[in-house]
This record gives C-alpha cells, structure tokens and sequence, in this order.
C-alpha cells in the first residue's frame, strides 16, 4: 500500500473518533473498548454508588486491583456521572468501578485515544508519512496441535523440564508426560489417545522423575512427589491390575505397562488421563501430568453429519505457581521437593494462568459458514471455570452443546450460553461463525475477573454456509441406559444411599451413609452389589466436586438450573454443582465390573488430604442390570418400520436372537422380575 494511502487510512480512524463519549452498561456486562479522539471528553454513567478508578495499567486493571496507585475519577460523584478528559497523545487507558471496596469484575473498559496523523505535504508517492506508533501486545502463538497415538502399545514417558514463558515472564521446574527438552516455552501436555469400542489398549508408562527424599509422611499428607501412576478418567473399564488401579505405585526409575481392554459396547466420547497417586496429585496432575482420551464414534452412534464435523482438540487447565509451590514445601513434612522449588522466577502470590494446550492465549482457526466441533477438558487443582464465547468484531458466532463428560445430552445439540467445568470436567461444543472476523473463548476462574483463553480467527469461506445440525438423541449402550426415573417400572430393584462430602480439617471427607473417615486404601466406605441399579442422595457438591470412577452417573429429577446446562437425566462422572443449580440425587448401574470404585472430592489438594474412599462391587452373574441399550434416534433419519413382536420368552431367560448382531445380546433379559 502506498505511503498517501496509509496516511489516509490513519486520517480517516482518526476522524472516525469522537471527541465526547459516553460509557455506560452495555450487555451482556463484560470488559469492553470504547475509542475518543485526543483532548476529548469521557463520561461514566454507571450509577452514583459505584466509584470509578483509572488503573496505572492494564496489569494492575486485569487483575481488578482496588488499592495502589489507582486515580479516582469521581469517588461516588452525585447523580453517578463522571469525567475524564484525554490527553493529547495516542494510548491506551484503562479504568473500572467499584462498590464500596469490591472490584466490579466486568464493569471495566479500555479506552483507546486517537490522535490525528500528521501528513508532511509532498509530493504524492514520494515521502512516506510519518505516524504514531500504536502500543501493540505480542504477537498470539498459533495453537499447539496436540500429538495422536491411534495405534498401540505407545509409551508414557513421566519426566521434568523447566517452563520459560515470555508472556506471560515465568520460570518454574516441572513435569509432564513426553517433554521435548530440557527447556519448554510451553507446558508439556501429553499426546492425545485415540481409539475405538473394543480395542486393547496398551500403555506402557516409564516414571523418570527423580527418586523421592529419605522422608516420606503419612497417607493423607503431601508426599513421594517421584511415584507415581495413571488414571483413565472417564473410562468405563475395570479399576484393577493391569487397567485402571490407582492403588498401585510406579516408582522412579522402573515402569508399568498397562492394557485397557475397552469394552464392545463403550460409547464414544472425551475424557482424559493424568497422574493419580494419592499424597502427590494435586503436584503432578495439577503440575501438568495430563493428556487427553478420545473414543471415536461409531457409526451408527450419532448423524454422519457430526462425525463428519472438523475437530479442534482444547485441553485447558488453570494453573496458579504459588499454589503449586506452597505443596512442594510441604512435601514430606516439609522436607520438600528439591525440583519444584528450585530456579522459580516470575511467580506472584495467587496469580494463576488460563493455559490451553499448554500455551498462554494462542489463537486457532476456524472456517466460516461451518461447524467445528470443539472438545474440551478442564484440569485444575481446586477451582472451577466457566466459559464463554465472546464475539470480537462481528463474527456472528454461537455455539450448542453435544456431550458433557464424555456422554451425549439427549435431543443434541442443546442451545448454549456458558460452559460451566469443575476440576475434571469435560464438554463437547459445535461452533458456527456467520461472518469472517474473530471471537474468543473466555473463561472466568474461580470468581477472578474473565481473560481470553483462546482467540478464534475466522476465516473466509466460498463454500455454502451449512445449515442446522440435525437433532439427536446418541446410540446408548446398556451401561447408559436412563436409570434417573421409571425404572423400578421394568422389574429393577433400586438400591438407595447417602453420599456426603463433608468439611474436616480445611478439607474434607467422604461419608458413606453412616460410615464417615479419611481414606486408609485397606477399608471400603461399604458395598453395592453387581448389576444394580444405584440411587444416591448427594450432599456437599456445592463446595467439593464430586467424582466417582468406572461408572458414570445421571442427575436426577429434581435437578433445576435455569440456565438450562444442568438438566435432569445429564450423565457426569464429576459434579459440581454452581451456585443458581439444585440437584440433590444421582442415579447409576453397577454394571460388567467386579471391583473398588473410587469416589473422591476433585478438588485435588483435599483428595491428597483424605477426603477419598472406595466402595467395592460385589455379587456374582455376568453384571447385568437387565435394562438394554436403545439405538441412534435423530431428525434426518427415515422412520424405520415398526418391527413384529418378538416370541415371547420363558420368564427370566436370556434371549441371544432379541438382540442379534449386538455383542450385548447375551445381557439382554426378557420377561420375568
């Protein structure tokens, strides 16, 4: 572009900036941008109770600082209306309000002063045109594509590197499955693991962290930071040698191979694996031990239209460096963990960083006109996140819901506003942007103020834009057949108990009907037997997320969120539960495996401390609940023929021909109680 055509484009920005503006609520009530011409006017109208401040930076603004070197604007000025005037230069200014001493996260605004260009007169296409320099932030990485294993055995490699972030500036020692180097810009995420229903999967986990320190303490307490193990989380298989036992130790130094055998019938879906050695998870899961698990859709499971859909994998996790320092001093004892603590710079006491795929606001891409579909997984050590998709310059985008922990939502894809993810958490989205142009993926933790995750650009399509999605209901397997109502109508016995997270100690513990106590990994909260079918009032997932393994679990009935993200029938393997949302019962089938399903609070810090159990799965027969899985039902099929009753079978006998070609048939029980 030539010099005279840049100067006009800077005159005309500049000409486009008004010298009065107003700034108000504008909804929804989020961090916006606002432009004023050099020397001009701006009014706040955000109500005489709230006072507003000019931050000394975007730092000290991001962060919602009330105290410091802030410059009142009005100090709760009568009639709510205060003014600022600009100075005569180009900048960027930063203010927010406040209610008495508490920062309002979201009534923040940036304000971008435009000074006129000055245009030297000569001759045109000769002299370029000085301008003023825009303050500009680095440059956004592109986003990291997470490695695929699909074929197996593949090995773990659990090892330690030092992270050196630019941006945002920070030093810290540690560990990850697979690292590249000695040295990483990014965190190390493990490879991506990809496989379908029915495979044996073969995982050979090799532990080179460094050897523990002569002193180890007790169970419940930080300790042993060098073993550790794996865990499949979300993952309906059995919780013993060689699959998925979190009792077992993987010593520094030696190895483990484990072989998951996947059942025929798994449904697809998103979960993911980390570290899971009790007295040091909350270090090296919430360190960065973790990767992602992506069954893969059968096809008559859901439309070909949505296994068709390009995928965009985003493993997210919140990661805040004094927290994971303060464990590492505690570590047996307070003996401590040489390698955490050593060579840390750049660390700032309770400041934590949204990171997705290891890296620090990255930006992917994404076609208009089309639906991507995004995976998500959240990992935390002990808060919640809740995310949104933010329109940045008219891109028109939305976003639905297909799944939440791995498990599609009945009649999906579900209308959406916010994604709401616990520690452990997962969420399957689709996104359509109308227009080319860019949105962001902004999460808010832990009641800090919201900051962009992930920058979306969209890029211009030639293509017919796709329509809507067609509405379905996914194939579901026996294991996930509906539980939460209506089925002591089909001659299944339900087993009721009470499950409580109860506070203890600045933590807390699991209670089991009457059987409350810190976890000792020798005696069972108590027993549910093989083949039933489970009804649990829950209590206490308002302040502990609630996790339990091998078998997933519905929300109940009377489930109520006005949000419509928690909805009665949803299946979750964690909940936790916001505030706006009741839920008190969770139903399931005790189905397949006889062992110890592990339940604990997610919060892995209280996990590490004891508040963790196991209930064991007894009884005998082949597992089965007798309820039986249902197909693919969606809104581009063609109505199949209704098909002639079945011949009636002698009560309580399994009939191999009433589910023929399923590698379910022989559970399918007709008849009979």
């Amino acid at each position: 572009m030539s010099a005279r055509a840049l100067s006009l484009l800077a005159l005309l920005a500049a000409s486009e900036a008004q010298n009065a503006i107003t700034v108000g609520w504008r909804e929804p009530v989020v961090p916006q941008t606002q432009t004023v011409a050099a020397g001009g006017t701006v009014t706040f109208a955000w109500g005489g109770f709230h006072n507003v401040f000019k931050a000394p930076s975007r730092v000290a603004w991001d962060r919602c600082q009330t105290r410091g070197n802030n410059e009142a604007i009005n100090g709760g000025a009568a009639g709510g209306r205060a003014t600022w005037q600009a100075p005569n230069t180009a900048g960027r200014h930063y203010f927010f309000c406040t209610i008495g001493d508490h920062c309002q996260n979201r009534l923040k605004v940036e304000i971008v002063v435009v000074a006129p260009v000055p245009v030297t007169p000569t001759p045109p296409l000769v002299t370029p045109v000085p301008q003023t320099p825009v303050p500009t932030q680095p440059p956004s990485p592109d986003l990291f594509e997470m490695a695929e294993v699909t074929s197996y055995p593949t090995t773990l490699r659990a090892d330690e590197y030092t992270l050196q972030m630019a941006n945002p500036p920070l030093t810290m020692r540690m560990r990850g499955y697979n690292p590249t180097g000695a040295t990483m810009t990014r965190k190390a995420v493990g490879p991506v693991l990809r496989f379908r229903a029915g495979d044996t999967v073969t995982v050979r986990l090799q532990n080179d962290l460094r050897e523990n320190g002569p002193v180890s303490t007790g169970t419940n307490s930080y300790h042993e930071p060098g073993t550790t193990n794996l865990h499949t989380h979300g993952l309906h298989v059995n919780a013993e040698t060689p699959e998925d036992n979190i009792m077992m130790d993987v010593d520094p130094g030696t190895s483990f191979t484990y072989r998951y055998q996947i059942p025929p019938d798994h449904a697809s879906g998103t979960h993911w694996y980390h570290a899971h050695r009790h007295g040091n998870t909350a270090l090296q899961a919430g360190g960065g031990m973790v990767g992602m698990i992506v069954v893969e859709d059968a096809a008559d499971e859901v439309p070909a239209a949505v296994r068709a859909l390009p995928e965009l994998l985003l493993l997210a996790q919140w990661m805040v460096p004094s927290e994971l320092m303060a464990i590492a001093a505690e570590m047996d004892g307070g003996a401590g963990d040489g390698w955490t603590e050593s060579g840390a710079s750049g660390v700032q006491p309770g400041v934590g960083y949204l990171t997705v795929n290891g890296q620090y606001q990255p930006t992917a891409t994404v076609e208009q006109g089309q639906w991507t579909r995004v995976r998500m997984v959240y990992s935390s050590i002990g808060a919640a996140v809740e995310f949104s998709l933010r329109n940045v310059n008219g891109a028109g985008c939305e976003w639905q819901l297909l799944a939440k922990d791995g498990i599609f939502v009945d009649d999906a894809p579900r209308a959406l506003n916010t994604v709401f993810m616990g520690p452990g958490n997962r969420a399957e989205v689709v996104v359509r942007c109308a227009r080319a142009g860019s949105f962001e993926i902004v999460g808010e933790v832990g009641g800090q103020l919201p900051s962009t995750m992930l920058t979306v650009d969209v890029t211009r399509s030639f293509r017919a834009a796709a329509g809507d999605l067609p509405t379905f209901t996914a194939k579901r397997p026996a294991y996930l057949a509906h539980v939460y109502q209506g089925v002591e109508n089909q001659g299944v016995v339900v087993e009721e108990h009470s499950l409580t997270l109860a506070g203890a100690g600045g933590g807390c513990q699991v209670r089991f009907d009457n059987v409350q106590k810190s976890y000792d990994g020798v005696v069972a909260h108590g027993a549910m037997p093989l083949g039933s079918v489970q009804k649990w009032r829950l209590d206490g997932a308002r302040g502990h997320p609630f996790h339990i393994h091998v078998n997933s679990f519905q929300l109940g009935p009377d489930t109520a969120d006005t949000s419509g993200y928690f909805q009665p029938g949803d299946w979750h393997d964690v909940f936790f539960m916001p505030d706006g949302v009741s839920a008190t019962e969770i139903y399931f089938s005790v189905d397949r495996f006889r062992t110890k399903s592990i339940l604990h609070c997610h919060f892995l810090d209280h996990e590490d401390r004891g508040c963790m159990g196991f209930i064991d799965i007894t009884g005998g027969g082949d597992g089965s609940t007798g309820l039986s899985g249902t197909p693919l039902v969606s809104s581009d099929m063609t109505p199949a023929p209704t098909p002639a009753p079945p011949t009636p079978a002698a009560a309580g006998a399994y009939s191999a021909a009433a589910g023929a070609g399923d590698p379910c048939a022989a559970r399918v029980r007709v008849g009979g109680d």
